[in-house]
């Protein structure tokens, strides 16, 4: 890398080349500019909303039974890091009481049907599905994994999963189940 782009060993280490050279402050600024895609907590209103809505108080990720929410989003309008999913990281359990719901306070998050709630955008790869290509045609452990199992996703023996775009959340649930290294389910930011 040149001098020009002013990154040096230090700043390419601390990742620096995947921000931008001048981070927004406050949501406000943010609109501006062009974000990267983050998944939210479920019932999350839309991006720029949401910014102005969350105070950054924490109580989604206090009320998350299963530790999946984490606070290292953009800034709030107050100034707070927003709360964020890493949904290959920890899958979101789509919990039928939604607390994280439940403890939002602001509005940030809104009363959602599990069946409506998306999260992220999940794809199937089907020559790393163990089903797909012989190596496990019984394999069915992302179906199985699903808690809204037929309406987001379908598999037959001998074949890859069929991710039903119109009724998938995006919970990462069958990505975590899956037991293929090649992880033939990825996940995508909406």
């Amino acid at each position: 890398m040149s001098d020009d782009e002013g990154l040096d060993r230090r700043a390419l280490l601390r990742g620096s080349w995947l921000k931008p050279k001048s981070q927004p402050k406050t949501a406000t600024e943010t609109k501006s500019y062009d974000r990267m895609k983050v998944t939210r907590p479920p019932g999350a209103v839309t991006e720029d909303q949401f910014l102005e809505l969350c105070t950054g108080c924490g109580d989604c990720i206090t009320a998350c039974p299963h530790d999946v929410i984490y606070k290292t989003g953009v800034q709030t309008a107050n100034g707070e890091a927003s709360p964020v999913l890493f949904i290959t990281v920890s899958a979101c359990h789509l919990c039928e009481d939604t607390p994280c719901i439940a403890a939002c306070e602001t509005g940030a998050l809104v009363p959602t049907d599990r069946v409506l709630i998306r999260l992220s955008e999940a794809t199937v790869v089907p020559d790393n599905c163990w089903s797909a290509n012989g190596h496990d045609p019984e394999c069915n452990f992302c179906a199985d994994a699903c808690p809204l199992n037929e309406i987001a996703i379908s598999h037959e023996s001998g074949s890859a999963p069929n991710i039903h775009e119109d009724g998938c959340t995006g919970c990462g649930l069958c990505f975590h189940a899956c037991p293929a290294p090649g992880k033939p389910i990825q996940i995508n930011a909406v």
